[in-house]
């Protein structure tokens, strides 16, 4: 049973059962940060976010983080950082830095969506399926056009058994062609598991 995302550029992420997760996670920086960058005014801040941002599309996250954080210790509060920080950790497979990143940008940003759904992300991985399923659905409501955060939300409920409620999520996550396939594959999955449930339960009436 595998369901997977693709996030931000290049990693993979939510597989169920058990990989619930290293990936929607890239996509959504470029488009929805890019103004961020631009509205820093700081010339030297500028240059490290772009040195970090270089090395993290190269999928260099150990020498981006370190550029992440020269970011961090001239503007502590920028989001931006540690949200991308988060995404590194996470793409590494370290869960708690990737955890306590994303918790640093939402301190600054509290309806930050992607940040919501990443670490809704690493809940459900972790199995604490009603704190992923509460951040997942304030992700939806910050922003409801991202549609990855429908995927996540989706196979939280898969996790949890209820599949009509997965089923309705991934029928919203493949409304966007991004992710139609993924989704697809998702609603096929469920659809299965529910026609075997079906026939076990007819079997043993």
């Amino acid at each position: 049973m595998t369901f997977c995302i693709k996030p931000e550029d290049n990693i993979q992420t939510l597989c169920l059962p058990k990989h619930i997760l290293v990936a929607f996670i890239i996509i959504s920086c470029c488009l929805f940060f890019v103004n961020l960058i631009s509205a820093a005014e700081d010339p030297k801040l500028k240059s490290i976010i772009s040195s970090a941002d270089n090395y993290f599309s190269q999928q260099l996250y150990i020498p981006a983080i370190e550029k992440y954080n020269q970011v961090l210790k001239i503007d502590p509060k920028n989001a931006y950082a540690h949200y991308r920080v988060g995404i590194a950790y996470q793409a590494l497979e370290d869960q708690e830095k990737a955890k306590a990143a994303y918790l640093e940008a939402l301190k600054i940003d509290p309806n930050m969506s992607k940040a919501l759904n990443n670490l809704a992300a690493i809940y459900l991985y972790n199995n604490e399926l009603e704190e992923a399923l509460k951040l997942a659905k304030k992700a939806i409501d910050a922003n409801p056009g991202l549609p990855f955060s429908y995927g996540t939300c989706g196979a939280i409920y898969e996790k949890m058994g209820k599949y009509d409620l997965a089923l309705e999520m991934f029928q919203k996550m493949a409304a966007d062609q991004t992710y139609g396939k993924e989704a697809r594959d998702s609603l096929e999955r469920i659809q299965k598991i529910k026609e075997n449930k079906g026939e076990k339960n007819v079997n043993n009436s």
